[in-house]
């Protein structure tokens, strides 16, 4: 999608403090605005759009205890192409860390 923006103008930012119960995000971010976007439709309770900026970005309220954040070691190429070929001989299974 053309927004008009650089790379650099889509930002996605969060912002909370401890008095108030929820997380704010502002993205541009496809995946985590559609991720958003559907946990806004699903369960309007725990998330909700405040602002459709029109340039592809948006703002969301997110219950504290709804996000989570994932830290994750960084992997080499070979275990990269490891993990691919295991995970499309089994795609059945979760997504889940193995050895």
């Amino acid at each position: 999608m053309r927004t008009g923006l650089t790379k650099k103008e889509k930002v996605t930012e969060l912002y909370t403090d401890e008095s108030i119960d929820y997380i704010g995000i502002v993205t541009h971010n496809s995946r985590l605005k559609n991720a958003l976007l559907g946990m806004a439709e699903e369960h309007p309770e725990l998330c909700k759009i405040v602002d459709d900026f029109g340039n592809g970005g948006y703002e969301f309220e997110v219950k504290k205890g709804c996000l989570t954040f994932r830290t994750m070691k960084p992997i080499d190429k070979a275990e990269r192409k490891r993990r691919s070929a295991y995970a499309k001989q089994n795609p059945h299974l979760p997504n889940l860390e193995y050895k």
